[in-house]
């Protein structure tokens, strides 16, 4: 009888929770709260914008070297390129040239190079003119700030030495500009010769 009353009193007990769980509503399964939207964007100005702007300052400069061997470099009908400085394009002259100051370098190390360069493209304010025959060249109305000049560098003599094998398509020749107050700066290049 006990054991009678014992499983009367467990099936009870099953009778209750079955009815309990029956009269429980399910828990609605949480959805994921969709991230909020990014804040829209302020236009970013670019670290370039600054050169774009009208200045009285100018460059005018030449570029000839003499080699080990007497053989004479200049720039004439070469384009020489005019390229803002900030930050991105100090790391891009020293990935490219192994200096953010000044160099002389075979263009192929230079091309060998430009697979490693990151960050913004500062092609579109980059000024560009080209060396007269007499290896000269010239920019006007320059804002003040810091630039790279670029010039790709040939031999102009014969000499009975043929060109040494490293500099089949010339030499690059990078040299920084720090330009202030309207002035015009007269530049021999390059400042420093290639060892």
């Amino acid at each position: 009888m006990r054991q009678g009353l014992a499983l009367g009193a467990v099936l009870a007990s099953v009778a209750i929770l079955a009815a309990a769980c029956g009269h429980l509503e399910p828990e609605p399964l949480e959805t994921p709260t969709p991230p909020a939207a990014p804040p829209p964007r302020l236009p970013v100005v670019s670290e370039f914008a600054w050169s774009s702007a009208p200045g009285a300052n100018a460059i005018r400069g030449d570029i000839v070297y003499i080699d080990r061997v007497g053989r004479k470099w200049g720039c004439s009908g070469q384009s020489v390129a005019l390229m803002p400085r900030t930050a991105s394009t100090d790391v891009r002259m020293q990935v490219l040239y192994g200096s953010p100051e000044r160099a002389l370098e075979p263009v192929a190390n230079v091309r060998a190079h430009a697979g490693a360069v990151r960050g913004p493209d500062p092609g579109p304010y980059v000024r560009t003119t080209v060396c007269d025959p007499r290896n000269r060249f010239a920019f006007d109305g320059l804002p003040d700030g810091g630039y790279f000049l670029i010039a790709r560098v040939h031999t102009e003599s014969a000499h009975p030495e043929s060109a040494p094998s490293e500099t089949p398509d010339g030499l690059a020749l990078m040299q920084r500009v720090e330009l202030r107050g309207g002035v015009t700066r007269q530049l021999a290049l390059p400042l420093r010769s290639r060892p």
